[in-house]
């Protein structure tokens, strides 16, 4: 196999430019000369698209590599797939917004919460960032919706009637087997609360509880969820029927948020680590150890420590809290 030679030149003034071909943005992580299109990556110094085009069944008549149609002068690809943001415009009509991060945002208060907290987000940490990215380039859609009460996702098609529940199975298994489906998210950005953090409070900014609901929707919209069979009875009648294990897929969604919790608050001073949460019943269950053995591992990572130097803090270390720095050098 030929070897490949890439030379990276950089100019002082435009360095941190994230975007080129196409206004797609560089995916530099992993290896360079790489272009994250959404639903593909492309590697500029091959030329080649790195996986088919996710709607390939869509358009046989296309090869599965090509872009575009095969037209690039008359047309462009604007994302592959899509978060879609759905709201109310002044004149009372339902609207659909499709996220991107540079994309002009309609002047609406709920989208621009929405997308400047993804975008937050995405600029926060490694992580954060990938799972949006995930749930960009997945096959199925995650629709984001305004709500006045505590943050939810729903599996999108769900009839919520109890006489509907066994008609409901055949999603539930998509959610599961790896053919994912659609999420309905429901998010409110004025809730600043959450799981119980180990100072006992709830909590959180409101960016936190979205991050959160989209590692949801991630893991049903790949088909990675956990369900669990359960049964109801109607007339006299035994039905079982599929649905989320909640239980296990909080549990896996706290322990995510964390690592980002550390991240926002390096020194644990003013947003801890979640130590339980509240299920559907209202019953708390614990999510990881008291000891900060079980913690560390949140605060050890490249985000951490950047976000750490960024805001001229010190990392919470085993003995304590670190306060911020005084001009000086000194601790508070």
């Amino acid at each position: 196999m030929i070897g490949l030679f890439y030379i990276n030149f950089k100019s002082s003034l435009c360095s941190h430019y994230f975007y080129g071909f196409n206004g797609k943005e560089k995916d530099d992580e992993h290896t360079q000369g790489k272009y994250d299109f959404g639903a593909r990556i492309y590697d500029s110094r091959l030329g080649r698209w790195l996986a088919v085009d996710p709607l390939v069944k869509d358009y046989p008549s296309f090869s599965p590599y090509s872009y575009a149609g095969n037209s690039t002068i008359a047309f462009y690809d604007p994302d592959g797939k899509k978060i879609v943001i759905h709201y109310v415009d002044a004149d009372g009509n339902q609207q659909k917004f499709v996220y991107k991060p540079k994309a002009e945002v309609p002047n609406n208060k709920f989208v621009q919460d929405a997308v400047n907290q993804l975008n937050t987000l995405r600029e926060e940490s490694k992580k954060s960032k990938r799972l949006i990215k995930e749930a960009i380039k997945s096959k199925n859609v995650a629709n984001i919706h305004q709500t006045t009460g505590s943050n939810y996702t729903e599996v999108k098609g769900i009839d919520g009637k109890v006489e509907s529940i066994p008609n409901n199975n055949d999603i539930f298994s998509n959610a599961s087997n790896g053919k994912g489906t659609d999420v309905d998210i429901y998010f409110n950005p004025n809730a600043m609360y959450g799981a119980v953090d180990e100072s006992g409070s709830l909590k959180r900014p409101s960016r936190v509880g979205l991050l959160e609901e989209i590692y949801h929707a991630n893991r049903v919209m790949q088909g990675e969820a956990s369900v669990v069979e359960k049964q109801f009875e109607l007339d006299g009648t035994t039905y079982e029927y599929l649905d989320l294990n909640h239980s296990k897929e909080e549990k896996m969604a706290g322990n995510f948020v964390n690592y980002h919790r550390a991240v926002i608050d390096p020194t644990g001073d003013n947003l801890g680590i979640v130590e339980n949460y509240r299920n559907s019943d209202g019953v708390q269950a614990e999510i990881v150890g008291k000891s900060f053995a079980d913690k560390k591992k949140y605060y050890d990572t490249k985000d951490v420590k950047k976000s750490a130097k960024k805001q001229g803090l010190e990392i919470r270390n085993k003995n304590s809290k670190i306060s911020k720095k005084n001009p000086d050098g000194s601790k508070n």
